[in-house]
C-alpha cells in the first residue's frame, strides 16, 4: 500500500498574524463568494511564505478547495475570529 505524503498548505506572511488581521482577511473573502476564512496554497516557491501540514490544519480548521486555482485553498476560521484562533498562527510557525 503506498501512503500519499501529506499535503502542505503555504501562507504568505512569516509574522504572527492577530485576530484583527485574520477577521480583516476574512472579511475581505466574504463578497468575493469565499468562506469566513484566509488563503492558503498547495504550492509556493516564495521565500515570504509559512508551511503548515494540511492534515494537522484540519485537526482545528476546516480547508476548502476554493476558486478557480488549482492549488487555492481558504482555511475557515471562526466568526468572529478571537484571540484564541492563535492555534493558527503556531500550526504555521508563526511564533511570537
Amino acid at each position: 500500500m503506498v501512503t500519499e505524503p501529506d499535503e502542505q498548505l503555504f501562507r504568505f506572511g512569516l509574522e504572527p498574524e492577530s485576530a484583527h488581521e485574520l477577521e480583516s482577511d476574512c472579511e475581505r473573502a466574504l463578497p468575493r463568494g469565499y468562506p469566513h476564512g484566509v488563503s492558503t496554497r498547495s504550492l509556493s516557491t516564495r521565500a515570504d511564505a509559512t508551511v503548515a501540514s494540511r492534515s494537522e490544519v484540519e485537526l482545528y480548521f476546516i480547508v476548502r478547495k476554493t476558486g478557480l486555482d488549482p492549488h487555492h485553498y481558504t482555511v475557515e476560521l471562526p466568526h468572529p475570529v478571537t484571540p484564541e484562533t492563535a492555534e493558527f498562527n503556531r500550526l504555521f510557525g508563526r511564533i511570537e
